[in-house]
């Protein structure tokens, strides 16, 4: 495991082995986050947040740094980069093999199924699968 020393970590908080935190903004957990081996998490300006009782899959990426792509013929790097920031909200329950992209938020009590790619916000209470991820089911 390998996490940076900006990150806060919420009571009862476990990261997994093989799990790399990259912190260069903002790293927060809540209670009883559980994040799973192998999984990326890239924390740039924007920052990353887990509510309270969030399970993070293994195999998981949540990045929040993009290069902007605006100038065509200027390489990505040269022209800087877009951190909008990822939530996830309580009780949320993120499966194996996702992707969550910059600027999402995920509502509380949400089920991502493995393998779903979220590139937009989760309301409260649903269950999404799929590239894009797609709401199939919203519990009540």
């Amino acid at each position: 495991m390998e996490i940076s020393a900006d990150a806060r970590l919420g009571r009862g908080t476990v990261v997994s082995s093989f799990t790399k935190v990259k912190v260069a903004g903002m790293f927060r957990t809540g209670e009883r986050v559980q994040v799973a081996s192998n999984c990326f998490l890239e924390a740039g300006r924007g920052g990353i947040v887990l509510g309270d009782d969030v399970l993070v899959g293994p195999g998981t990426v949540l990045v929040t740094t993009n290069y902007r792509y605006d100038q065509l013929g200027v390489p990505f790097p040269q022209q800087g980069t877009v951190s909008r920031g990822i939530r996830v909200g309580d009780r949320s329950w993120i499966g194996a093999n996702c992707v969550i992209i910059d600027g999402v938020t995920v509502g509380r009590d949400v089920i991502v199924s493995a393998g779903a790619v979220v590139t937009s916000n989760v309301p409260d209470g649903a269950i999404v699968q799929g590239n894009p991820a797609k709401v199939i089911f919203t519990r009540r």
